[in-house]
């Protein structure tokens, strides 16, 4: 069984490659390359999906197991599939950029902090690169906008789903994503989704997988 490691670094990438394995975490995890020493061969010859973990995603796995892992192997066919810490700034980058200029549309899907840091990056570094759709699951932080965040120009659709905070419990993943500055509905987003229950159980923040659902089919062809 895989144990998580509190010491594994924040800034981290798995570019689109096939993995023989995706359930095997460990393997996932040896295939993480520090951005700064990116080195992308990975042909862009199909529309990139880039999933963006929140803080520490590596040890919650809240979207490398429930999204990335979950969602890579059966989309192969229609995507190039990568997976981004949220402080990998300059892989989520570099990514794009190479993406774009091989002319393949850009779908971006970051959760919590990384959901804010998927806007800080269309916004600023990836400004003048168009952005076919970019969906933020419940995202946190207080050091941008948050919910008065403008949707970006570049941007042709922002889906945003986040929790329900008045009809759900207390938890510890609650209570930090609180702290932290959720953001809730945000008004410039082109569709919100407000999200308490999936499959009549209770939702909290690190629910990746159930945040994701109800905006998943602003995704073309994808499974």
């Amino acid at each position: 069984m895989f144990t998580p490691d509190r010491t594994i670094p924040v800034d981290r990438i798995i570019l689109p490659e096939k993995v023989d394995d995706y359930n095997d975490i460990n393997t996932l995890v040896s295939l993480a390359v520090h951005s700064k020493k990116l080195k992308i061969r990975t042909t862009a010859d199909k529309p990139l999906l880039l999933f963006i973990g929140g803080a520490r995603d590596f040890y919650h796995r809240a979207v490398l197991q429930q999204l990335f892992a979950h969602y890579a192997p059966k989309n192969l066919e229609q995507y190039n599939i990568a997976y981004a810490t949220h402080a990998a700034n300059n892989g989520i980058v570099s990514l794009i950029k190479r993406w774009h200029q091989a002319g393949q549309k850009i779908y971006i899907v970051g959760h919590s902090w990384g959901a804010s840091r998927s806007l800080k990056v269309v916004t600023h570094e990836a400004k003048n690169i168009a952005i076919e759709c970019l969906i933020t699951l419940d995202p946190v932080s207080r050091l941008t906008l948050g919910a008065k965040y403008p949707h970006p120009q570049n941007v042709k659709q922002w889906i945003n789903s986040y929790l329900d905070y008045k009809n759900v419990g207390l938890n510890i993943p609650n209570i930090v994503a609180i702290i932290g500055g959720h953001w809730l509905n945000c008004p410039a987003a082109d569709h919100n989704f407000a999200v308490s229950h999936y499959k009549n159980k209770e939702v909290n923040h690190m629910d990746a997988y159930a945040l994701f659902t109800k905006t998943k089919r602003f995704i073309p062809k994808f499974h």
